[in-house]
C-alpha cells in the first residue's frame, strides 16, 4: 500500500443554493465566473447571505483529493495553513475525521481561506474565493520529517505561483525517493507559469494531470494527440481529463483511452480532484494504469451527480466492495 502526502490551499467551501440570481447582480459577478476576493469583500458576501442555508465543507483541490483517498482507505497526510478561527477548525476536523494526518496545518495570521459556491437555480456555479491564510504557506513551513513516511507527493497547481514552496517540496520529496503527482488545476495558472511547469516536469513529476483547457495551455495547441505527446515528453504518466469524452493516458509508448461513465450532471465541483483521487487510489493499491484510470472515471461520474466535492459514504462503500479494497 502506497502512502500519499498532499500539499495545497486549505479552503472551506460554503455552498449556497440561490432561489434566483439577484445576489450575483448585487455582487456584479458574471454567472459562472471565478472571483478572487479580499477580506472586506468576504465580509460583504457574508452579510448579503445572512441566514441563507449553506452546506459547509472542507475544500481546496488537494484537500478534496486527499479526503476522497482517505475514505478509500489510503494512508494520507496533508500540509496547509489555516487561520485562528472556527472555519479553520472545521477544515482540520473534517480531514481528521476520515483519517488524514495533518502534518502541518499551521496557524496563519489572516482568516482561514474559504470559497463561496453560489449555485443558480439552473445548476450553474459562480465562485468567490478568499485565500486568506492559505496564501501564508511558505517554504519554511515544510520540514524533511513530513516526507519520510510517504511514498508519493501530490501537489495542486494553484501553488505553482509560489515557486520557492514548490521547489522545496519537490526537492524534499526527491530526497526521499518519492513519486510526485501534479494536478495543473487551472489553465490561467498554466499560462502564467508555463516555463516553470515544464522545468518541474522535466526534473521531478511522475504523474501529471490536466483537463482539456489546461492541456491546451501546456502544449499551446488544441490537438489531443499533441497535448498528450507534450505532457508525456519528460517521462511522466500523463493523464488528460476530457469530461464527457472520458480520459486519455500516455506513458512512453503506451496510450490508454477511457470512456466517461455516463452520469446525470448536477454539479461539476471537484470532479477533476475526485478523478485524481480515483487514479491515485488505484496507484496506492498497486493497480495497473488502466484499472486506475477506470477508478478515476467511475468516481468522477459519481461526484457530478451531487452538489459539492464529497462522495457519500454509501458510494464509497459500494466502490470499495466493487474494487475489492
Amino acid at each position: 500500500m502506497k502512502r500519499i502526502l498532499s500539499i495545497g490551499n486549505s479552503l472551506t467551501d460554503i455552498l449556497i443554493r440561490m432561489s434566483d440570481d439577484s445576489l450575483l447582480t448585487k455582487l456584479a459577478y458574471p454567472k459562472g465566473s471565478m472571483n478572487l476576493i479580499s477580506e472586506e469583500q468576504m465580509h460583504e458576501i457574508e452579510q448579503l447571505i445572512g441566514s441563507t442555508p449553506a452546506e459547509i465543507r472542507s475544500g481546496g483541490s488537494a484537500a478534496n483529493t486527499t479526503h476522497a483517498l482517505a475514505t478509500l482507505g489510503v494512508p494520507c497526510g496533508f500540509v496547509g495553513k489555516i487561520g485562528p478561527d472556527e472555519t479553520g477548525v472545521l477544515f482540520s476536523n473534517q480531514l481528521q475525521h476520515v483519517g488524514v494526518r495533518l502534518m502541518a496545518v499551521a496557524l496563519g495570521k489572516a482568516p482561514s481561506g474559504r470559497c463561496f459556491v453560489l449555485i443558480s437555480p439552473d445548476g450553474e456555479r459562480t465562485f468567490a474565493t478568499y485565500l486568506g491564510s492559505a496564501l501564508e504557506l511558505c517554504a519554511d513551513d515544510l520540514k524533511p520529517e513530513f516526507f519520510k513516511e510517504f511514498d508519493l507527493l501530490h501537489i495542486e497547481g494553484y501553488l505553482l505561483q509560489n515557486i520557492e514552496l514548490i521547489n522545496k517540496a519537490f526537492s524534499l520529496a526527491k530526497q526521499q525517493a518519492m513519486a510526485i503527482s501534479l494536478d495543473l488545476a487551472s489553465y490561467n495558472v498554466v499560462l502564467s507559469n508555463l516555463e516553470v511547469i515544464r522545468t518541474l516536469c522535466a526534473e521531478y513529476v511522475t504523474i501529471l494531470f490536466a483537463n482539456e483547457e489546461e492541456g491546451k495551455a501546456f502544449a499551446g495547441v488544441a490537438s489531443e494527440e499533441v497535448i498528450l505527446q507534450q505532457m508525456a515528453s519528460h517521462g511522466a504518466v500523463s493523464i488528460l481529463k476530457l469530461g464527457a469524452r472520458g480520459a486519455k493516458l500516455r506513458h512512453e509508448t503506451e496510450t490508454i483511452e477511457m470512456p466517461a461513465v455516463i452520469s446525470h450532471v448536477q454539479d461539476t465541483t471537484g470532479a477533476g480532484d475526485i478523478f485524481a483521487a480515483g487514479y491515485l487510489a488505484g496507484y496506492a493499491y498497486g493497480k495497473d494504469k488502466r484499472d486506475s484510470l477506470q477508478w478515476g472515471a467511475e468516481l468522477a461520474s459519481e461526484i457530478i451527480r451531487i452538489v459539492g466535492a464529497r462522495l457519500p459514504e454509501k458510494t464509497i462503500r459500494f466502490y470499495k466492495k466493487k474494487w475489492g479494497i
